[in-house]
């Protein structure tokens, strides 16, 4: 991974929205912040952070737990070097279906995106 990271210019960052899993790899051993570390050290310079999973029957496209999980995943990347809003890039998606990776998926699921 970080030979590959050093010739990137952007790095994609998947992290799952669904309660227990994001605490997962945020809080227990915060693989996120070692991620956004390593691909900030390999000299990337442009990240986007898809929050997946928005997709699922616990989070149905929940816009607070979308801005939830942005505010504190902000803050992380914000100490590795990373500016949110200027080259940080959070967009929600659903893997499952492919929503918001192909197409969005409609008003009526994600008006608020």
């Amino acid at each position: 991974m970080i030979g590959d990271a050093a010739q990137a210019d952007i790095a994609i960052l998947a992290i799952s929205a669904p309660k227990g899993e994001f605490e997962t790899g945020f809080e227990c051993g915060n693989q996120t912040r070692e991620h956004a570390i390593l691909v900030k050290t390999a000299g990337v310079r442009y990240l986007v952070v898809l929050i997946n999973k928005k997709d699922d029957p616990n989070v149905n496209w929940n816009q607070a737990i979308y801005e939830d999980i942005k505010d504190k995943v902000s803050s992380v990347f914000k100490k590795c070097g990373f500016k949110p809003g200027e080259d940080t890039v959070f967009m929600p998606c659903g893997g499952m279906n492919g929503a918001l990776l192909k197409e969005h998926p409609g008003d009526k699921i994600s008006p608020w995106y």
